[in-house]
C-alpha cells in the first residue's frame, strides 16, 4: 500500500514498476491517456507479449483512439533517437532511450498489434464469452440482442406466464395483471428490465401477503372515497371538471371488484385533492364534514386538512400494497425469464459481464482453471475511467487477477503488475449504463488499506 501524491514521482512509477499494480486518480488534462500508453509500451520493451496486455476503455471511439497511439508510438520507439531527438529536454513520465532490444521489441509488437485487445467493456465480455461459451454455461450461438428485441420477447412472454398454470407463478401472474390492469404489461416489462441489470445487487422490500382479501384490505378506503363521491352529489358538477372525470368512473368504482380497478381508485383519489369549488350555499353538512371556506377567495370552499390527510393515506396504503405485490412479482419472475433468455441465446450486454463475473467468481472459489486459462492469454488489464464501471465490472478484474481461492473480489490478492487503474471521480457521467462511482471509490480504499498489498495509489495532478 502507498499514497503517492507527488506527480513527477507518479509518473515516473507507471512506466518504470511494471510489476506493481497501480490505481490512479487523474483529473483532466493531466495527460492519463499519455501515460497510460506510455505503461503499453514500457510492458512490451520490458518483454511482455503484446497479446497478453488487454486495454479497457468505455467507448469505440476511445479504443480506436487508444489504439492509434499505441501503433504511432510503438513505431517510433522501433526506430533509434535522433540527434534532434537526443537534444530535447527529459520530463517525468517520459520513458527511457531506447536499445537495440527494445527497438526490437517494438517492432515485433507492432506486427502482432492485432493481437492487443484494445476495446469496450462490453466487447471484451462479449469476446471472451464466445471464445469460452460452455465455461459460461452459455449456448453456441448466444448473441447480442437490441433493447427493442428483449422488449418484444418480454412482451410475448408476459403473456405466456399470464396463461401458465404452473401453481408457483399463475395465482401471482393474474393478481398482478389485475391489479395494474392496462398497465401491467409494461410494468412487467420495465421492472424485468431493470432488476435483470441488478442480479448483482441484494433486491430488498417487503413480500407481499398473498392471504390479504384486496376487497377487505381496502374497506375504509372504499367506504372514504365513495363517501366523498356522494357528498359531492351537492356540488354544482358542472363547475368542476375533475369531479366530472372522477364520477364518470363512479359506477366503476363503487360496483366492480377494486383488485381489477386500483388504476382508477388511485387516479380518483389523486384528482380529489386538487378539488375546490365555489357555492352560494352550500350544505353545512358538507362543508363542516369535508371542506372549509378559503376566507381570501370568498365562498370557494376546498378539502379540510383532515380531509387531504385522510386521502393521502389512502393514496399511500394503496400504492404501498401495489409496490409490494409488483416488486413480488417481478423478483418472482426473474429467474425464469432470465433462464429463458440464456436458454435461447437472447442476451444483452450485461448478461455476458454477468455470466463472465459469476463464473469467475466460481473458478475463484474453487480450482482457477477458468480463471487460469483466460489469464494466460489476457495478463495486464489497464482500465481506463474507472469512474465509469459499476461494481459488477470492478469485480470481474479483480477474480481475473486473482491468485487466492475465495468468492470475495475483495480478498482475491491480485497479481503483481495485473491491474493498472485509471480514473477521475470527478467526470463520472455513465450513470445510465449502472455505473457507480462508489465502486471507484471502495476500489481505491483496497489499494490504500495498509493490510493491503495491492498496489499504490498515485496522483496526476499537474495540468497539460
Amino acid at each position: 500500500m502507498g499514497f503517492i501524491k507527488d506527480d513527477s514521482l507518479s509518473r515516473n512509477k507507471i512506466v518504470t514498476e511494471l510489476d506493481r499494480s497501480f490505481f490512479v486518480e487523474a483529473s483532466a488534462g493531466s495527460g492519463k491517456t499519455t501515460s497510460l500508453v506510455r505503461r503499453m509500451v514500457a510492458l512490451v520493451e520490458a518483454g511482455k507479449p503484446v497479446e497478453q496486455i488487454c486495454t479497457i476503455t468505455f467507448t469505440k471511439a476511445a479504443a480506436n483512439e487508444f489504439f492509434e497511439r499505441f501503433q504511432d508510438l510503438l513505431s517510433k520507439r522501433s526506430n533509434k533517437e535522433t540527434e534532434e531527438d537526443l537534444k530535447k529536454p527529459r520530463f517525468a513520465g517520459d520513458l527511457p532511450l531506447t536499445t537495440e532490444i527494445s527497438r526490437k521489441r517494438c517492432e515485433e509488437a507492432l506486427a502482432n498489434i492485432d493481437y492487443c485487445f484494445m476495446g469496450t467493456m462490453d466487447a471484451f465480455c462479449n469476446t471472451v464469452a464466445h471464445e469460452l461459451p460452455n465455461e459460461l454455461d452459455l449456448t453456441n450461438d448466444a448473441k447480442v440482442i437490441s433493447n427493442d428485441d428483449k422488449e418484444q420477447i418480454l412482451e410475448a412472454l408476459y403473456n405466456v406466464y399470464l396463461e401458465t398454470n404452473d401453481p408457483r407463478y399463475h395465482e401471482k401472474m393474474v393478481l398482478f395483471n389485475n391489479v395494474f390492469g392496462q398497465y401491467a404489461q409494461r410494468l412487467f416489462v420495465v421492472g424485468i428490465c431493470k432488476l435483470s441489470e441488478l442480479r448483482d445487487s441484494e433486491i430488498i422490500f417487503e413480500n407481499y401477503d398473498y392471504t390479504i382479501d384486496v376487497e377487505q384490505y381496502l374497506k375504509d378506503e372504499r367506504d372514504l372515497l365513495i363517501r366523498i363521491l356522494n357528498d359531492l352529489k351537492e356540488v354544482a358538477q358542472e363547475d368542476i371538471q375533475k369531479v366530472k372525470t372522477i364520477r364518470s368512473n363512479t359506477y366503476k368504482i363503487k360496483t366492480e371488484s377494486w383488485e381489477k380497478c386500483l388504476d382508477v381508485v388511485t387516479k380518483a383519489f389523486k384528482d380529489l385533492k386538487g378539488i375546490s369549488f365555489s357555492k352560494t350555499n352550500p350544505p353545512s353538512a358538507l362543508v363542516n364534514d369535508c371542506f372549509i371556506e378559503i376566507p381570501e377567495r370568498g365562498k370557494t370552499y376546498k378539502f379540510t386538512e383532515a380531509s387531504i390527510a385522510d386521502i393521502d393515506n389512502a393514496i399511500n396504503k394503496i400504492e404501498e400494497l401495489k409496490y409490494r405485490l409488483g416488486m413480488d412479482v417481478l423478483v418472482t419472475m426473474l429467474p425464469l425469464v432470465t433462464e429463458t433468455f440464456k436458454s435461447c441465446g437472447n442476451l444483452d450486454f450485461y448478461d455476458f459481464t454477468y455470466y463472465l463475473t459469476e463464473s469467475l467468481r466460481k473458478s475463484s472459489a474453487t480450482d482457477h482453471k477458468l480463471i487460469d486459462h483466460i489469464y494466460n492469454k489476457h495478463r495486464y488489464f489497464l482500465i481506463d475511467e474507472c469512474q465509469d464501471t459499476n461494481p459488477l465490472q470492478t469485480q470481474l478484474f479483480f477474480f481475473l487477477a486473482g491468485t487466492k481461492i475465495t468468492d470475495n473480489w475483495m480478498e482475491v490478492e491480485p497479481k503483481p503488475g495485473s491491474l493498472f487503474i485509471v480514473g477521475d471521480p470527478k467526470q463520472s457521467i455513465y450513470r445510465f449504463r449502472n455505473a457507480d462511482v462508489n465502486a471507484f471509490n471502495i476500489t481505491k480504499k483496497l489499494f490504500m488499506d495498509e493490510n493491503s498489498n495491492i498496489g499504490d495509489v498515485l496522483i496526476l495532478s499537474r495540468n497539460f
